[in-house]
């Protein structure tokens, strides 16, 4: 594998952006590929749908050098890695559940079993909704 300057990836980025080369895709793909397979062991750690995650991984990486901004100052590497692992935690976020339920809820509910564990530690006892309710600053039917 060649190794290429940041100028030479911001060329190729700017090349795909423009005039959507796939030259400079497919040598921008075989580039970091790598990368973003270190990427997706961190997170498939062998389960049996590592090859799904590549693939999610592959998309960010998709994702990644369509919105990049070669002259923002910042290296691709420090845009890829983030937005690679994002589509890798969205993914998995949304397959831990068996039915779609939106984003916010799931979020939500980390939240409430945080603050269950804690109002049960502080009060001796399971927690009531509208302790949870109160202690979040939602309403009794968001918990």
């Amino acid at each position: 594998m060649v190794k290429r300057s940041k100028e030479e990836i911001d060329a190729l980025i700017l090349a795909f952006q423009k005039n959507q080369d796939g030259e400079a895709q497919t040598t921008l793909t075989e580039h970091y590929t790598g990368l973003v397979a270190s990427l997706v062991r961190k997170y498939s750690k062998g389960k049996s749908f590592h090859e799904d995650i590549m693939q999610v991984g592959m998309v960010g990486f998709l994702n990644a050098i369509r919105r990049y901004e070669p002259g923002a100052g910042k290296t691709f590497e420090s845009f890829l890695i983030p937005t690679v692992i994002g589509e890798i935690k969205r993914f998995l976020r949304d397959k831990a559940w068996s039915i779609h339920v939106p984003r916010g809820i799931k979020e939500l509910w980390v939240k409430i079993n945080s603050v269950m564990d804690e109002l049960t530690n502080h009060y001796q006892r399971s927690s009531k909704i509208h302790e949870v309710a109160e202690y979040l600053d939602a309403s009794e039917e968001t918990c």
